[in-house]
């Protein structure tokens, strides 16, 4: 019944108001900005062509923001893949408004927005690659007999593109493009959502995740803790290790299940985070690596790899689970020829992981004051030691950004399964 009457609703208000054209961006756009409207029309723009997942449109240019610009920059070959939206990503971005390709119109963004409750929460776009949504939708199209290459990729090609023209055309969905958005994601969550999916005029049961099969992971990947009772999703965290002695494993694109249906699934994560240059890369972790999945949420919205320097991100911004603090604390004996005694007796005195405060920066010579700027902080401390045999730890970081009035676990009692790509069981834990 909703389905038809937002089908019926999307007909009546397009014949009404015809082709609705989002305005052109004349100025850049770049990490920082907070409350700014042109941001919040960037990732509109960005939703509508599946690289922007955040379910709301903040107007803030932070990290989720910048990694959708990457990924529209690589989909549309744009060097250098920085994540700012400068001239030659304006242009592009202003092309495809003006021809109305590879988007949805804010019409359709309203009749059918992300909603994290679906199969499919948003739009997927041509281009994408080693998406785990893109695979899960190869699997569907396979399954229906529209999707003829042999593996589940995750790259959003020509073969997905003509697979998802031919559900179109028998769902009698137009126009017929190939682009999985808008009518064509609603169509295809609600038959899923209902269990069924009409092919070839018979029904048949669309199950691309087999629930019962047993992962080659199972055993080897184990969800060491698992804590979900408090009502602060801060407080709530899944431990994730491996068990094995020699073999690392990737497990970015798996996901867990509570017993009552709601998923996460394990994203991309930074391996060297806080950094210009810094990019999203798959989760293989390591024999006896962590990985701790915290279920609330975290300001600063990033999923990385621990190292001696993160403790420093303490500095800006609360974390929980809290950070290590191991970096490294300074030599003064290999600085006994550089720098003054008044500057090697203060330089001890700064905590591990703490940038100066103006106090300690009083009344210092220049050289020490200088050499406080360089090294003293995350970057520096980066470039000092990233090559050291034990700069990085074995532990990873994730947080699912749930808030208390969205917790992902009841409060008495649920379990917490998880599953590999294929959606093959690994393991399971319960309170």
């Amino acid at each position: 019944m909703q389905f038809g009457i937002r089908f019926v609703l999307l007909c009546l208000l397009l014949s009404v108001a015809g082709p609705v054209f989002a305005q052109e961006f004349n100025r850049n756009l770049f990490l920082g900005l907070r409350n700014d409207p042109d941001v919040i029309r960037l990732q509109n723009f960005l939703r509508s062509g599946g690289f922007f997942a955040y379910p709301e449109s903040t107007g803030n240019f932070f990290a989720v923001t910048q990694q959708a610009v990457i990924q529209f920059q690589q989909t549309h070959n744009i060097s250098p893949r920085s994540g700012y939206v400068g001239s030659i990503t304006r242009a592009k971005i202003n092309e495809i408004i003006a021809t109305g390709s590879g988007t949805t119109s804010p019409l359709e963004d309203i009749l059918f927005p992300p909603n994290t409750d679906d199969p499919f929460p948003y739009n997927l776009a041509t281009g994408m690659r080693e998406n785990t949504d893109v695979i899960r939708l190869q699997e569907i199209l396979r399954s229906l007999g529209f999707f003829p290459y042999p593996t589940s990729t995750g790259n959003y090609f020509s073969f997905t593109g003509e697979g998802v023209k031919k559900y179109q055309l028998m769902r009698r969905i137009a126009p017929a493009d190939g682009e999985f958005k808008g009518l064509t994601r609603f169509t295809m969550n609600h038959e899923l959502l209902a269990g069924i999916i009409e092919a070839d005029g018979d029904s048949n049961r669309v199950d691309p995740v087999p629930q019962t099969a047993t992962s080659t992971w199972n055993g080897k990947i184990a969800i060491s803790r698992f804590s979900g009772k408090s009502t602060d999703p801060l407080n709530e965290s899944i431990t994730l290790t491996n068990k094995t002695k020699i073999e690392s494993i990737d497990i970015s694109g798996w996901y867990l299940e509570t017993g009552f249906g709601k998923r996460a699934t394990i994203p991309l994560v930074y391996n060297l985070p806080g950094l210009p240059d810094s990019s999203l890369q798959r989760l293989t972790v390591p024999p006896g690596g962590t990985i701790t999945i915290t279920a609330g949420e975290q300001s600063k919205r990033i999923n990385f790899r621990e190292n001696m320097c993160t403790g420093y991100f303490a500095e800006q911004s609360d974390f929980k689970p809290s950070l290590s603090r191991r970096c490294p604390r300074v030599d003064t004996e290999k600085l006994a020829y550089t720098l003054d005694d008044k500057c090697l007796l203060l330089l001890p005195k700064i905590g591990a992981c703490k940038v100066p405060t103006q106090s300690q920066y009083f009344a210092q010579s220049a050289e020490c004051t200088d050499y406080m700027i360089q090294n003293l902080n995350y970057a520096g401390c980066v470039r000092n030691y990233r090559n050291d045999e034990k700069f990085y730890s074995d532990k990873w970081f994730i947080w699912l950004q749930r808030s208390t009035s969205d917790e992902l676990f009841r409060n008495i009692h649920d379990s917490i399964t998880l599953y590999d790509s294929n959606g093959k069981f690994v393991d399971m834990r319960a309170y």
